[in-house]
């Protein structure tokens, strides 16, 4: 959900990141880019309702960290989740979550989530490993 309320609710990652990637390609007509401009921000927060009843920033920042953290700790020294020997779906799941936060590429404003990324060398391996074996 952190990732979500980053892209689509927060005001400047929303103008350089989603409109460019989402709104932009649709059409050069003004109204069309309203129009879904507004049906994407408003889809985004009905999505977020749906497990908080208010929508506070720091409260989903704050979630987006513990999730990270617990994953931290489900990874471990691991090189992939669950200490299995080839990635999985879990961490391909993972991996398309990091990855776009870490990717300076992107064009964030506002990266809170991304900066928490950064704090779990674990998880930045974690991408790594994903991206020297797949890409």
């Amino acid at each position: 959900m952190p990732k979500l309320y980053q892209l689509y609710i927060q005001p400047d990652n929303f103008a350089s990141v989603a409109e460019r990637l989402y709104v932009d390609p649709i059409s050069s007509n003004v109204f069309v880019k309203a129009a879904t401009s507004h049906h994407l921000r408003n889809a985004a927060l009905e999505e977020l309702k749906k497990t908080t009843p208010k929508v506070v920033e720091e409260d989903i920042l704050r979630d987006g960290k513990e999730a990270l953290h617990a994953l931290s700790t489900l990874l471990g020294s691991d090189q992939w989740f669950f200490g299995v020997e080839e990635p999985a779906l879990f961490d391909a799941s993972v991996f398309a979550y990091t990855h776009l936060l870490l990717d300076e590429g992107m064009g964030w404003k506002e990266n809170a989530i991304g900066d928490a990324v950064r704090g779990f060398s674990n998880l930045i391996q974690h991408r790594e490993n994903v991206l020297g074996r797949y890409f």
